[in-house]
């Protein structure tokens, strides 16, 4: 039988094959991806690096998290305890800016007055996943978006506020319209992004 992401690809594909024999191609290319939920105790070092993240390139967000990776071997400890009030020029010097530090000590006492937060988040339907995220000063519903995708693992999500999905969708089906050619993807939105992100990724528009 096939699974989760099999039945994604075919509802995909299916669709695609009308609409769009341009995006039709595009999946065939990338082949299944994946949706996965991610654990729990993962909750706190996805956020930090999704704020850090923010804005930025993809290789000047992985630079960035490399040191910070440098900085917890040197303090030999984990995030969650580098996170302290005595550390907080030690996390800027990474290159992060201040008001990401902010946030980033913002997401820590969330967790700190909330030890169950994550296992909520995991448990919770996008609207409260948004909600909750949206909370925490410093993230906002792109933060959110990627939070369901990329960790709670929802199959039906639309980021309309990223920028690469805006433009390779537009590339792909000449139109600005995305949540109307999206909606006939749903339930699986998810991995209708994953597709075009690769397409972007690999510069095959």
């Amino acid at each position: 039988m096939n699974n989760k992401h099999q039945i994604a690809q075919e509802h995909l594909l299916e669709v695609s094959k009308t609409i769009c024999p341009a995006f039709h191609s595009i999946i065939v290319e990338n082949g299944v991806l994946d949706v996965t939920r991610q654990k729990s105790d993962q909750l706190l070092v996805y956020l930090v690096r999704t704020v850090i993240g923010q804005q930025l390139s993809t290789s000047a967000a992985r630079s960035i998290w490399s040191r910070v990776m440098d900085l917890l071997k040197h303090q030999e400890c984990d995030l969650e305890r580098l996170i302290c009030e005595e550390n907080r020029d030690l996390i800027q010097q990474c290159g992060i800016s201040k008001n990401k530090v902010t946030a980033v000590f913002e997401i820590k006492k969330t967790f700190d007055e909330e030890p169950a937060f994550a296992e909520k988040i995991l448990n919770s339907d996008y609207q409260s996943v948004v909600a909750r995220i949206e909370s925490i000063w410093g993230l906002g519903r792109w933060s959110a978006d990627m939070c369901a995708m990329f960790f709670c693992g929802l199959p039906d999500i639309l980021p309309t506020n990223d920028s690469a999905i805006n433009k390779g969708a537009e590339k792909i089906f000449k139109t600005k319209d995305l949540q109307t050619v999206s909606d006939q993807f749903s339930p699986y939105r998810t991995y209708l992004c994953l597709h075009i992100w690769k397409a972007v990724d690999g510069n095959y528009l």
